[in-house]
């Protein structure tokens, strides 16, 4: 299960969206309106973009601390168990 919730994590973190931004100046007189609402959405997109970043990096991180976690535990448990089987076996 550990390793089920570690990959939808990963997965869920996974920057699978890009943002094309194009930016066209019509060569119009009157543009002046459209290059700065033109502008105004290359920056609105440029910020979704950076939360999708930021957002797709905590999962990653939140994966990584459950995989590493769970992993100490399994070293702990694997020492514990053969530790005690051996001390079992030899103190006979």
């Amino acid at each position: 299960m550990e390793t089920i919730l570690v990959n939808f994590l990963r997965a869920k973190g996974a920057n699978k969206r890009s943002v094309e931004i194009k930016a066209t100046v019509t060569g119009q007189d009157d543009g002046t309106l459209d290059l700065l609402m033109q502008i105004l959405a290359v920056c609105q997109a440029a910020t979704q973009q950076n939360q999708r970043v930021e957002t797709s990096m905590f999962w990653t991180k939140l994966a990584r601390i459950i995989d590493v976690t769970f992993f100490v535990l399994y070293l702990i448990t694997i020492i514990v168990f053969l530790s005690m089987l051996g001390h079992l076996w030899f103190s006979e």
